[in-house]
């Protein structure tokens, strides 16, 4: 299950980056627990193609 602190800068990051019309996708161990894998994620690894990764980082 996820940390409600990891949900709640997910949906903040999700919100951002679409809005942005920035093409991401959730990856490791978040995307495992999502899915239903019994762990406990202690970070965010959002993957998005190296052209946006300027726009990414403003």
């Amino acid at each position: 299950m996820l940390d409600k602190n990891i949900l709640k800068i997910l949906k903040k990051l999700s919100i951002i980056l679409n809005k942005d019309n920035i093409p991401w996708m959730l990856i490791g161990s978040c995307n495992l627990a999502m899915q239903g894998m019994d762990l406990i994620p202690r970070d965010l690894d959002i993957c998005v193609n190296l052209k946006d990764f300027d726009n990414v980082k403003k």
